[in-house]
């Protein structure tokens, strides 16, 4: 396991020493001492003053202070460990124009594999820039690393279910942008360009889930006002049906006085003329404004009403007897519109 470790890791004053005093292990080679001696002179400067360094450790030169030595090379050490490789990479065929995306063809194609989708977040074209095509180069380029952890980004997102097998341009694109994964703005561009819509199934479902909270606010809404208009219905109904008691309370009371008054013996005497004239007034109103008696037309409910209410306060009459008595009356209605 010690192996897989840096050199800092595994021997931190190794590591400080072959950086400070690098001459110890480029002139250490025995070979050419007799036929070059400044490499042996070299050689043996620099191990005397590596040895130097190394008794000051913990006697001259603090725990501290040699901690901060020992971050300062590992840190120029990745840096000429990046400035090295980036130089390797310019110069490798991902970074040359062969490599680039065709956008017009990759912009309209129908889906995009994992894979496909990596390259071209990068703005490479995957049938060139792919993972066979860059295994050579796996361990010693910092593109390859990049492209090997945006498809565990993808691949991952594929076994949690937010992506497919293959996804279409603007549905990966939707997804990308939502999570923040790194895209190529002109894969957007291109994509936009040719008038797709750039949505996932997490923006359909946000967007719908909003429309159907609206109506089920609005819903709510309606309920209320709807129970406020069936109480006060039911309110006003309860009134109607008090009034209605109430008329026919009223006519049965006048239909008994009028079968009291009429069963007199006393009473069957004619009816004085203005007496007579009062008398169908007064039955017309009734008709009228309780039986809805339309005096317009032939046929009235009315007539049946009137006989029935009659009836109901066991009396007798019949609906000719109520015809020829509305009949009579009306006439006073037509006398004086005439």
């Amino acid at each position: 396991m010690d192996a897989q470790l840096p050199h800092w890791e595994t021997d931190p004053i190794g590591f400080i020493v072959d950086r400070l005093f690098p001459d110890q292990r480029i002139f250490a080679n025995e070979e050419y001492w007799e036929t070059h001696p400044e490499h042996k002179q070299r050689f043996e400067a620099a191990n005397a003053a590596a040895q130097r360094f190394i008794e000051s450790i913990g006697q001259i030169l603090s725990i501290e202070q040699f901690d901060l030595i020992l971050e300062s090379e590992i840190n120029r050490f990745l840096e000429e460990r990046i400035e090295i490789v980036n130089a390797l990479d310019a110069k490798r065929f991902f970074n040359n124009r062969l490599a680039e995306t065709n956008w017009d063809y990759w912009s309209k194609i129908s889906y995009w594999t994992p894979e496909e989708a990596v390259a071209i977040s990068f703005g490479k074209d995957p049938n060139v820039v792919n993972l066979q095509s860059l295994q050579p180069y796996a361990g010693n380029s910092l593109f390859v690393g990049s492209f090997h952890s945006q498809m565990q980004l993808i691949s991952r997102a594929v076994e949690a279910g937010q992506l497919l097998a293959k996804n279409t341009p603007a549905f990966f694109l939707a997804w990308a942008l939502r999570t923040g994964f790194h895209m190529d703005p002109r894969a957007i561009e291109a994509v936009e360009a040719r008038g797709e819509q750039i949505a996932d199934w997490k923006t359909e479902f946000d967007t719908l889930a909003a429309f159907l909270n609206s109506l089920v606010e609005q819903h709510g809404r309606t309920e209320v006002e709807l129970r406020s208009q069936a109480e006060q219905a039911q309110n006003e109904l309860e009134t109607l049906r008090e009034a209605a008691f109430a008329i026919l309370e009223e006519n049965t009371e006048l239909h008994a006085k009028l079968a009291e008054l009429s069963s007199d013996p006393a009473n069957q005497k004619p009816t004085p003329p203005r007496e007579r004239e009062s008398m169908l007034k007064l039955i017309l109103a009734m008709a009228m404004k309780k039986y809805q008696f339309d005096p317009t037309k032939l046929r009235n409910s009315a007539t049946a009403n009137i006989a029935g209410s009659v009836a109901q306060i066991g009396l007798k009459l019949d609906e000719d007897t109520v015809r020829k008595f509305l009949s009579e009356a009306k006439v006073l209605l037509q006398d004086k519109t005439d």
